[in-house]
C-alpha cells in the first residue's frame, strides 16, 4: 500500500524544524552581517589612507591660508605680536606670499625686537609688490625709526 501523506512518508523528518535553530539561525545571519561590515570598515579605512589633492582640497588649502592671514593680520592690529608671529610664520611655510601680510610680519618683528628680520621682510614685500601701500608704509615706518 502507498503512502500518501508526508508523515507517513518520512515519520522521522520533523515538519517543524527543533527550537535549536531559532537560535543558530539569527546568529549565522548576525555574524554574516558583521563580517560584511568589517571587510567594509577595512576597505574604507585603507581608501582613507590616500591623500589624493582634489579641486575641493586645493580650494580648501587657499581658503585655510586666507584665513591663516587674515587671523595673523588681525592679531597683529591688536598688539598681539607673539601669536601673530606664529600665525605669519606658519602662513609663509604653507606657501603664502601676499605683499601685505608680508608688510605687517615686518611691523609685529619690529614690535617683537627683531630689527634685522623686519627689514628682510619689509625689502621683500616692496620687491615682491613695489606698489603695496603696506609695504611702502611699513618701510617708512621702518625708514622713520633708523634716524
Amino acid at each position: 500500500m502507498a503512502k500518501d501523506t508526508f508523515k507517513e512518508q518520512f515519520p522521522d523528518y520533523p515538519i517543524i524544524p527543533s527550537k535549536r535553530w531559532k537560535i543558530v539561525g539569527p546568529l549565522v545571519l548576525l555574524s554574516s552581517v558583521a563580517t560584511l561590515l568589517a571587510i567594509f570598515a577595512g576597505l574604507f579605512w585603507a581608501l582613507s589612507q590616500f591623500n589624493v589633492p582634489t579641486p575641493v582640497m586645493a580650494g580648501y588649502n587657499r581658503m585655510s591660508l586666507e584665513t591663516l592671514r587674515n587671523q595673523a593680520m588681525a592679531q597683529a592690529e591688536a598688539g598681539h605680536h607673539a601669536s601673530a608671529l606664529k600665525n605669519f610664520s606658519t602662513y609663509f611655510q604653507l606657501g603664502g606670499d601676499d605683499a601685505d601680510a608680508m608688510a605687517v610680519y615686518a611691523l609685529s618683528l619690529d614690535a617683537q625686537g627683531q630689527d634685522e628680520l623686519a627689514e628682510k621682510w619689509s625689502k621683500k614685500a616692496l620687491e615682491s609688490e613695489p606698489d603695496s601701500k603696506a609695504a611702502q608704509f611699513v618701510r617708512g615706518v621702518l625708514d622713520q625709526k633708523k634716524k
